[in-house]
């Protein structure tokens, strides 16, 4: 259950990055990608798997430095954000593409 728990918060990641906007709206899914999921893992056991490790450790690494990009982010000009947002979006999609390439190579079960 973990495991999708994970799945779900680095795809919820993914849009919110890719489609999101300043609206309200996204601002609520924002928040929602993150407390949701947070509240799921305190009541689902942890992945035994090596896979399902491995993702959650990913998932653990994205919420860091998703935290610290949003605190560059408060700080930068307006101009800066919606720059380097598209590069923070690029970066984890290339990320989480390689974890799960590097997952494929190394055959880790579910």
């Amino acid at each position: 259950m973990a495991v999708v728990v994970a799945f779900i918060y680095i795809l919820a990641t993914i849009v919110y990055l890719t489609l999101g906007d300043s609206t309200r709206a996204w601002g609520g899914f924002n928040m929602l990608s993150l407390l949701l999921p947070l509240a799921a893992v305190m009541y689902v056991p942890k992945p035994t798997s090596p896979f399902g490790k491995d993702l959650f450790n990913f998932a653990i690494g994205l919420t860091l430095v998703r935290s610290l990009y949003t605190i560059l982010c408060i700080y930068a000009e307006l101009s800066w954000v919606y720059e380097k947002t598209n590069y923070f979006t690029a970066t984890v999609i290339v990320c989480f593409l390689a974890f799960l390439v590097y997952s494929a190579i190394t055959h880790k079960k579910l």
